[in-house]
Parts: structure tokens; sequence; C-alpha cells
């Protein structure tokens, strides 16, 4: 797959980012759940993120389906693993890391 390079960082910083700023702040002043992610730069090894939100947990609101959480989760570098999916592990390969912390 050929990755698209581009490097659009100083027109993000001079013409988007005030917006989101913006935006950000009237999101926190009504208390309105906000997830954003935006891509300014892209390289053949490298892309580049500027991830922002108004958390629902600091306004201690509960939603019906939190996806702004799961986006976060995502954006942290957490990989999404399809409901009902079954995850194996080895349970013998956690107990030698357990027993060789314990050793230090």
């Amino acid at each position: 797959m050929k990755v698209t390079e581009f490097d659009k960082s100083k027109e993000f910083e001079t013409k988007a980012e005030p917006l989101l700023q913006e935006l950000l702040k009237v999101c926190k002043f009504y208390e309105i759940p906000l997830f954003i992610t935006v891509c300014p730069k892209s390289e053949p090894e490298k892309t580049w993120y500027y991830n922002d939100h108004v958390s629902t947990v600091i306004n201690h609101q509960k939603l019906f389906d939190d996806q702004i959480k799961k986006h976060i989760l995502v954006a942290d570098g957490f990989d999404v693993i399809q409901p009902g999916t079954y995850v194996e592990m080895n349970c013998e390969d956690l107990a030698d890391e357990e027993s060789i912390s314990q050793e230090k």
C-alpha cells in the first residue's frame, strides 16, 4: 500500500487549530461531550495526529452509548476487538512473567 504523503502542519496551526480551540472552549462551557482527531501530517513511516476531547467523566455525564470514551481508547493505542471475539492467552506465559518480577 502506498501511503499518501503531505504536510499541512502550518495550515493546521494557523487556520484550523484556533477554530478547534474555540470549539473546545464552547463545548467545555456548555458541557457538550466532544472528541476530535486531525491528521496534519503523513509520511511513509509515521502519521501525526492531533487529538482532543471534552470528556463525559469531567462533566459527570453518563451516556447510554459513550462512543467518545471508546474513541479516546483507540487514539491511545488500544486495539478494537469485535464483540463476541475470543482472545486466546497462554496463562503459562503470564505465570513466567510473574515469577520473574517476584525474583527481582
